[in-house]
């Protein structure tokens, strides 16, 4: 199980960072965003691992509906895309109002859980 999570949560990291990135690069520069991707890097594999466990100890344990598992990992990845800003940069600077924020790193993180969701179901093949 963990050269499952392990190959699960690596290229869903690095391609969290690598979409970070770019994002980065258009608002604050090379340096910057490559400064701030280094630091996400370690920090999105961690995330990704723990969802990656979960997932294919969910698969594994309970045979639900694919649909089911998809939309709820998919909506997971929503709501810890979306509490990353807030929990990295505080609620000092981050508003309610700042909904595009919330709305892109959530994007993010449904991202790379579709990719968890789609590996799981290879590994569970």
């Amino acid at each position: 199980m963990f050269k499952q999570v392990a190959t699960s949560s690596v290229f869903p990291a690095f391609l969290a960072t690598l979409v970070l990135w770019s994002f980065n690069f258009s608002i604050y520069g090379l340096a910057s965003a490559t400064i701030f991707s280094a630091i996400a890097f370690p920090v999105a594999i961690v995330l990704r691992a723990v969802i990656s466990y979960l997932l294919i100890l969910f698969r594994d344990r309970f045979k639900t509906a694919e649909a089911l598992s998809f939309l709820m990992f998919v909506f997971t990845g929503l709501a810890v895309g979306g509490l990353i800003p807030l929990l990295v940069i505080g609620n000092k600077y981050l508003t309610v109002s700042d909904w595009d924020i919330y709305g892109v790193y959530g994007l993010y993180g449904s991202l790379c859980i579709v990719y968890v969701v789609l590996h799981a179901a290879t590994v569970a093949l």
